[in-house]
């Protein structure tokens, strides 16, 4: 009995030919280009829309900042005027004082945080000497501050 080698009858393996991918077709071509512009669209919305809260996070910042010592009231309202004024007309927020201010204030938020008897004592202590802001009057501004209604899409000027 001869045995024969089995593996004699085989022959090498064959590698599949090499694949040629041309130039991609026109309508990839688009895609590619479309999708670019959207990613850069939507990235540049991003960045403006965050970019429009910087005044109210550096206002909220600002506050934080006197955890240790009282801010004052005159303080507040300045911090508060110079927000309103960074996303609203000149000509609508810069005149208003009293009464007016804080419901243009309440205007802008869908809650109000201003209520009746926290905007008279804020009247009221306002414009007495160096009277420190209290703990209502402080968490009030930074709740409109939080949820103010912006216009993220345009600047006024």
């Amino acid at each position: 009995m001869t045995t024969s080698n089995p593996l004699t009858g085989l022959k090498n393996i064959i590698l599949p030919s090499q694949l040629e991918t041309g130039p991609l077709a026109l309508g990839w071509w688009i895609v590619i280009v479309v999708v670019s512009a959207l990613l850069v669209v939507v990235g540049y919305l991003l960045w403006r829309y965050w970019r429009s809260g910087k005044q109210k996070r550096l206002a909220l910042a600002e506050i934080k900042k006197f955890k240790d010592h009282p801010i004052h009231l005159d303080q507040l309202n300045k911090l508060l005027k110079r927000t309103a004024l960074a996303y609203y007309p000149r000509a609508q927020v810069a005149s208003l004082s009293g009464k007016a201010w804080f419901e243009f204030l309440n205007a802008q938020t869908r809650k109000n945080y201003f209520d009746e008897e926290l905007i008279n004592h804020f009247i009221q202590d306002l414009y007495r000497n160096s009277s420190p802001a209290s703990k209502q009057q402080i968490a009030a501004a930074c709740q409109w501050l939080k949820h103010a209604r912006i216009h993220h899409w345009r600047r006024h000027g």
